[in-house]
């Protein structure tokens, strides 16, 4: 069973590691589309695309030490609302930026969603899976 679960944390980390190079070249220079919430670039003229920075796939998080939880937002329009959830505790919180303690998470692995609707109502979500401790 362990090594099953160690497969799919490498197969979900390569998926998000081609995934962000692929998204690299999408990025909007610095300065284009208004500025949303947390300061974010927006484009109106491009898809909403979001990306989670932090955690990262595979993250084991330990202690009550506060862990960042970090999104990086483009295109769609600015501003943007922020939701974060995980499939064990349920709402973590809202913003481009959350600070959680890893000891105020339920032990066990935990699918971590980021929900972000932009200022037309379009949506998009990103998803990490981490393990807490």
């Amino acid at each position: 069973m362990r090594v099953l679960e160690i497969i799919l944390v490498l197969c979900i980390a390569a998926v998000a590691f081609i995934a962000g190079c692929a998204e690299q070249g999408e990025r909007p220079a610095a300065g284009e589309g208004p500025l949303g919430q947390d300061g974010i670039a927006g484009d109106a003229g491009t898809p909403l695309a979001i990306k989670i920075i932090s955690p990262k796939a595979g993250d084991i998080l330990t202690g009550s030490a506060e862990f960042p939880f970090e999104s990086e937002t483009n295109g769609g329009t600015a501003p943007y609302s922020y939701s974060w959830s995980s499939n064990i505790n349920g709402q973590l919180g809202n913003g481009a930026k959350l600070s959680i303690r890893p000891s105020d998470l339920k032990k066990g692995q935990h699918n971590i969603i980021l929900k972000v609707t932009d200022s037309s109502g379009v949506e998009a979500q990103a998803s990490v899976l981490i393990r807490a401790m």
